[in-house]
């Protein structure tokens, strides 16, 4: 992957570097990158989000976790 994802329970206040996992359940089982993220999420109670490119400054990314709303999918 060229990207990470990232994922936040807002009620929790905690979030999940989720690359790896969503990598695993796609090998394990077949279903596809959309479908593994949404399995993850529901799994983790969480409510948002967000695949960024590896790349991406850690600003960013930290301004999405406390600032961001809805998905962002790029």
């Amino acid at each position: 992957m060229d990207y990470e994802y990232y994922i936040v329970n807002d009620f929790e206040n905690t979030f999940y570097v989720a690359g790896d996992s969503i990598q695993r359940i796609i090998e394990a089982t077949g279903i596809s990158e959309t479908h593994a993220t949404i399995s993850f999420m529901k799994t983790m109670k969480c409510d948002r989000v967000a695949r960024f490119p590896i790349d991406t400054p850690i600003e960013v990314i930290i301004e999405w976790i406390d600032y961001g709303t809805g998905s962002r999918f790029e």
